[in-house]
């Protein structure tokens, strides 16, 4: 468990009887709230000094020993305490009688580790015990007296009340009419409970009272009582409530519900519970927290009730932390017992994990092997189990010296587990594989079948019936396991060859265009390369390959035969009638017109001389242009262009021709006979006329009739302009010579003469 400030770890110590003094100084202690937070427990009794001569009027000394937190920074002892003494009207109701004031008188340590130096405890828990006493005469009368001490506030850590910081708490004892006229003295507690409970570790705490003249005492757990709060006042909301104003009966805490009540303080299944005879305290505390838990304790004498008592006193539940904790590495911890599983006899080691450092000394190893005790010393141990039984053994840390603490080792050597099986098959017939188990176990039945044929799961069944996927080698696989979990696995291996039940052929198509090639995929199951196979075609070949291609030149219906024999001599045969059917294709042809094609040539016209053809797709250069039969087209460019015809027949074959057409690029320049370069903007430059598409190499030279170059120019749109030099050049005649050649290379020269008008 945690500790904070303010978390008051230590158990109430039995508030058994609380008669008057303890409210006495209280009415004048207005402290802070929080100063009230530093009571956690205590105990009250009485003991009779004896009788007045008449016996009308008794003499009690009344000792109450209270306990606080002396690490929680709250209030120390008050100086004075204040107890109110009550008498019983009769009705369920009290009438004051009178409140007696008294001081503490000693105050001394409590070992927070409940005097055991093996427990560490926190450094901020402490515990101190205080002891307030008085004496008192009271008239016997013949009703009850109550004793009462009334302070707030509790923790506000405390895990099981509601609000319980503005809760406070009221002690209260009562004295018979019977204890009073006997001179009865109140029964003593014997111990005060542990400052500490360790979670989840067994309690067992001896809560019970002895009494003077033997009286039977009772015990039972019962709903603790409230008063005060958090007011800085003297009424019953203050801190300090003013007993001659605040009267009993008074009222309950209110427990956290579902999960608390004041049958379980504690919470848990099961709950800690308190046997009414002898008071033990027992169980195992499974939540940590703080828990305010309520005690009543019933005095009788023959059967009529001479004292009851309400104890309230906090119960601290932590996960405790030892000096020394022993510790072995295992997956299997119950209860403070160390279990170590094999399922077949075996040296098993122990790694010694135990928590102490330097506060261990020894270690001490002691294993009950063959009726005879095993020890050992080291800090580790190697153990042989040669037997199938379940042993015991014993971790001990410090067994001569410092703080003990030891461990249970369980060591469960299980019984054996075979896995086992066989199988049965028809060696030629391709049906399931019967495994038949014969696995057992000496732990009783078996829990799991597992069946793997090559690494594959198959089935969960004990004698299951598995369909094998191919032929050849299997090994399979059986894992069992028992209740225990302990496995074993066996293997056999399955040479599984038999024919397939089931032929089956595929072949890439069923219907063709003579001439066909088709292959053949055999898809019969199971079957693989190493059984043999013989196809028969009804073209009259034949073949031994396993997935054959054959040519089909003629139209016509095929049938198709295979025969499959197994490595171990089994043969099955099928028959495919008409399995493939071929039909015939159409003859594609086609003629153009013109012959002869030029760049003048303004259309083609298509002649269909196709065969058997239904429909027709024409292609120019790759781009399909008609869908016609016989299609006329013009050509785009010229040169060799690609023309295309596909025809195709009722059933879809079809047949492709195709010719080149050659278009043919041609030239015609002109040179001119005159021209006139007067800028009137007609016929100023000399240049040729004429289409030039695809000329190449152009040359144009010019001449004076004396032969001189007077204008030269290798593009045929850039011309003469009838000068030179900036001066215009005279009328007459001039030559002049041209040269190019052709799209297609061929040279040409031009010679000639021209007039110059102006």
């Amino acid at each position: 468990m945690t500790y904070m400030p303010h978390l008051y770890r230590l158990l109430y110590k039995t508030f058994n009887s609380f008669p008057a003094l303890l409210l006495a100084g209280l009415s004048f202690c207005f402290t802070v709230n929080i100063q009230a937070r530093h009571i956690i427990g205590g105990d009250v009794r009485y003991i009779c000094l004896g009788q007045s001569a008449c016996g009308d009027s008794v003499h009690y000394e009344v000792i109450f020993t209270m306990y606080r937190d002396s690490r929680s920074g709250g209030a120390n002892f008050d100086n004075s305490a204040q107890f109110g003494i009550y008498s019983d009207r009769g009705n369920g109701s009290w009438e004051y009688v009178r409140r007696v004031t008294t001081f503490v008188e000693e105050i001394q340590a409590i070992p927070a580790n409940n005097n055991d130096p093996c427990i560490i405890v926190p450094p901020n828990v402490g515990v101190e015990k205080g002891v307030y006493s008085f004496d008192v005469w009271l008239p016997v009368i013949s009703g009850d007296y109550m004793i009462s001490y009334q302070r707030c506030c509790r923790n506000p850590t405390i895990s099981n009340l509601f609000n319980p910081d503005a809760t406070g708490a009221a002690f209260t004892i009562t004295i018979s009419s019977l204890a009073q006229s006997s001179c009865n003295s109140s029964p003593v507690f014997n111990d005060f409970p542990p400052v500490v409970l360790c979670a989840n570790e067994p309690l067992s705490f001896d809560h019970s009272a002895t009494d003077a003249e033997n009286d039977q005492v009772v015990y039972e757990f019962c709903t603790p009582l409230a008063s005060g709060g958090q007011q800085n006042t003297t009424n019953c909301q203050g801190v300090v409530p003013n007993p001659a104003n605040c009267l009993p009966p008074y009222r309950t805490v209110n427990f956290l519900l579902p999960g608390f009540s004041f049958s379980k303080p504690m919470g848990g299944n099961p709950v800690v519970s308190i046997d009414p005879v002898s008071g033990v305290i027992s169980g195992i505390p499974q939540i940590a927290g703080q828990f305010v838990v309520g005690v009543c304790i019933k005095e009788y004498r023959n059967g009529v009730l001479l004292t009851s008592t309400q104890r309230d006193f906090q119960f601290n539940v932590q996960h405790c932390g030892r000096v020394v904790t022993p510790k072995i590495e295992t997956s299997f911890v119950e209860n403070d017992t160390f279990i170590f599983k094999s399922c077949a006899p075996e040296t098993i080691t122990f790694n010694n994990l135990s928590l102490g450092g330097t506060n261990i000394n020894s270690y001490d190893w002691e294993f009950l092997l063959e009726d005879e005790l095993a020890t050992f010393t080291t800090k580790n141990v190697q153990v042989n189990f040669p037997e199938r039984k379940t042993y015991y053994g014993k971790l001990i840390l410090n067994k001569r010296v410092g703080c003990k603490d030891s461990a249970i080792v369980k060591v469960q050597i299980f019984p054996e587990i075979i896995a086992d099986f066989d199988f049965q098959y028809d060696t030629c017939y391709a049906g399931p594989v019967q495994f038949v188990n014969h696995s057992y176990s000496d732990a009783g039945e078996i829990m799991l079948y597992h069946w793997q044929v090559d690494s594959i799961s198959a089935s969960e069944e004990e004698d299951p019936s598995v369909v094998l996927d191919k032929t050849g080698i299997h090994h399979v696989f059986l894992e069992v396991a028992d209740k225990n979990a302990c496995r074993d696995t066996f293997e056999k291996i399955i040479n599984w060859q038999p024919v397939p039940s089931l032929i089956i052929l595929e072949p890439d198509v069923r219907e063709g265009c003579a001439p066909a090639t088709i292959s053949f995929k055999n898809l019969s199951k199971p079957v693989d390369d190493t059984y043999s196979v013989f196809w028969v075609f009804g073209n009259g070949d034949s073949s031994r390959v396993f997935q054959p291609q054959v040519d089909f030149e003629e139209p016509g219906a095929y049938g198709v035969e295979l025969e499959i024999i197994s490595p171990i001599g089994c043969v099955t045969k099928k028959s495919f009638p008409e399995a493939i059917t071929i039909r015939p294709k159409p003859q594609a042809g086609f003629s153009v017109s013109p012959e002869k094609i030029d760049i003048f040539t303004e259309e083609v016209q298509t002649t269909d001389l196709s065969n058997g053809a239904k429909a027709s797709i024409w292609f120019l250069q790759k781009e399909a242009i008609s869908f016609e039969t016989a299609p006329a087209f013009s050509l785009r460019d010229t040169g060799m262009q690609l023309l295309e015809q596909v025809v195709f027949n009722e059933w879809g074959c079809s047949d492709t021709t195709q010719q080149y057409l050659d278009v043919i690029p041609v030239v015609t320049l002109y040179m001119p006979d005159a021209f006139t370069p007067n800028k009137d903007g007609l016929n100023d430059v000399f240049v040729p006329k004429g289409i030039f598409t695809g000329l190449k190499e152009y040359d144009c030279s010019i001449y004076n009739r004396w032969g001189a170059l007077i204008f030269k120019s290798n593009d045929p749109f850039y011309g003469w302009e009838g000068s030179g030099d900036g001066v215009e050049a005279p009328l007459g005649t001039y030559l002049y010579q041209v040269s190019y050649r052709e799209p297609r290379g061929k040279p040409v020269v031009v010679k000639g003469s021209f007039q110059l008008i102006r």
